[in-house]
């Protein structure tokens, strides 16, 4: 070899040479931004993960509440139903009882006056 070749050549190595380096570096850092965009994923999956299984656990809360209370609604609903026959029942009752009150009523206003006017008597009953 020449000796003017050598200084060329030797620029050459120092070129490749430091382009490996920044290739390797870059690599390195890419290495490295990987991993830790790989254990950032990691993270937001089991984040999403948990948040699933919280939506899905107030999912089956609320479900089992609204169960509950549309049997409470059924189970009132018939009561209320009970309850309204129960008072139309008493108000018939009260109807009747007021109807039997008036009437012994009237018979014992007549019976009264019947027994202190005793002309009353032989107008009603003239045979007696």
């Amino acid at each position: 070899m020449d000796d003017i070749d050598k200084p060329a050549l030797e620029e050459e190595k120092v070129v490749e040479e430091i382009d490996n380096r920044s290739e390797e570096k870059y690599r390195k850092k890419l290495e490295k931004f990987e991993k830790k965009w790989v254990k950032n994923m990691e993270n937001v999956k089991e984040k999403y993960k948990e948040k699933c299984k919280n939506w899905k656990q107030q999912e089956n809360d609320l479900l089992s509440k609204l169960s509950s209370v549309s049997s409470q609604a059924g189970f009132y609903k018939i009561q209320v139903s009970e309850s309204e026959e129960k008072l139309r029942r008493l108000e018939d009752e009260k109807i009747e009882l007021i109807t039997k009150l008036t009437t012994a009523n009237a018979s014992s206003e007549l019976y009264r006056s019947l027994l202190h006017d005793p002309s009353s008597t032989q107008q009603c009953w003239p045979s007696l």
